[in-house]
């Protein structure tokens, strides 16, 4: 049976963490393996929703997700969500300048305001759950 949902989330703890909801499967994209995983089939049908480190690495493992799943829907990746918990983001020493053929203006902006913050990373898991959560049932529910 094909899944009505697909949450799939870049990180472990975040992925182990999560509660589950009726009609919703929860893959772990283990960093960038997720521009793989999605190749597959099973994720070519029904929503497809993604959620990532709020740093480079997560808008580019975004991209190219999207890459492959056109329709993926992203969550928790927003300005709203930057600017909410910037004070738990550290500079990230790796931080290389790129650009992105296929994120969303309001990713893009989220991404903006990390770098002209200090290029900041912001991982997911030090958002807290509860907040998560509430987020992702807001966007499960459309």
């Amino acid at each position: 049976q094909e899944p009505q949902v697909i949450l799939m989330v870049e990180n472990l703890d975040s992925f182990l963490a999560l509660p589950t909801w009726p009609g919703v499967t929860i893959a772990w994209g283990a960093g960038y393996r997720a521009v793989d995983i999605v190749r597959g089939p099973y994720f070519s049908n029904g929503r497809l929703l993604y959620w990532g480190d709020l740093d480079l690495d997560g808008f580019k493992i975004l991209d190219g997700v999207r890459s492959h799943v056109p329709h993926t829907e992203s969550v928790l990746m927003n300005s709203e969500t930057v600017s909410r918990w910037r004070y738990l983001g550290v500079a990230d020493r790796e931080f290389k300048a790129e650009s992105f053929d296929n994120l969303h203006d309001f990713e893009s902006d989220a991404l903006d305001l990390l770098i002209t913050d200090g290029e900041l990373r912001i991982e997911q898991e030090r958002i807290r759950l509860d907040v998560a959560v509430e987020e992702i049932e807001k966007v499960i529910r459309g």
